[in-house]
């Protein structure tokens, strides 16, 4: 269970990867810059998380990143 719960937080960080190069192109400072601390913030859990813990982590990084989004 853990190495899918991996996967998907690996394929999100990815994601947010890809996201804030496109985003630089565009010049959104705040934006670019929310989503390099989120990628900070991914990295940081697959480091200092337990295994069994990381997938609710990244899911409260994922939820506090989507209402930050709504906010804009």
């Amino acid at each position: 269970m853990h190495a899918e719960n991996q996967m998907q937080a690996d394929d999100f960080q990815a994601l947010i990867q890809r996201a804030e190069r496109e985003i630089v192109a565009y010049e959104d400072k705040d934006i670019h810059s929310k989503m390099t601390e989120v990628e900070g913030q991914l990295e940081l859990i697959k480091f200092t998380v337990d295994d069994g813990r990381q997938f609710e982590a990244t899911r409260d990084v994922v939820i506090s990143l989507s209402n930050w989004l709504k906010e804009l």
